[in-house]
């Protein structure tokens, strides 16, 4: 893109050009994480240990994300197996990322707001931008006080509010 000029200054013509295609814009970065099942609640998103100690990512869960300076959003995205991305968020942008909480889960320890602030995106973009859930779990066993042996074929009864608030 080429801009050509042509005036007077103090009364004396003058003329002149600039060529555009030089000036570009910085490059975009991207925003991303995973909404997973953080099954030993260390905040962590841990792989590579084990089967049973894995943490399970969790799909179609909604994620959005707002950004400020420049204003961009709300960006809404949903869970994929390997986690949510939102792409062309200019570097330093200052952005909030908002999980909604999933049904039968409860926040861990690693972000119990379900919300992240990012004070300003780097230039290589921000990654494990991540939620961490937890399963609630009731296990034990009947037994005689005196003799410590067990007692099979009990029936327990689970009283009061689960994660959520809501009545067992």
């Amino acid at each position: 893109l080429t801009n050509t000029a042509e005036g007077t200054i103090g009364g004396t013509p003058v003329s002149g050009s600039h060529d555009f295609s030089t000036v570009s814009k910085a490059a975009c970065a991207s925003v991303s994480g995973r909404v997973y099942v953080d099954r030993n609640n260390n905040g962590l998103y841990n792989t590579g240990v084990g089967a049973l100690t894995d943490d399970l990512n969790l799909t179609g869960i909604a994620v959005s994300m707002s950004c400020t300076n420049p204003v961009v959003g709300p960006l809404a995205a949903s869970t994929t197996a390997s986690g949510y991305l939102f792409s062309n968020i200019d570097p330093g942008a200052s952005c909030a990322i908002t999980e909604t909480q999933p049904a039968q889960y409860a926040d861990g320890i690693g972000n119990p707001s379900n919300g992240i602030a990012i004070v300003s995106v780097p230039p290589g973009g921000s990654t494990d931008n991540n939620f961490g859930e937890i399963v609630g779990a009731v296990s034990g066993l009947v037994f005689n006080e005196t003799t410590s042996a067990r007692i099979s074929g009990q029936t327990i009864n689970l009283t009061g509010l689960d994660a959520s608030g809501s009545a067992l």
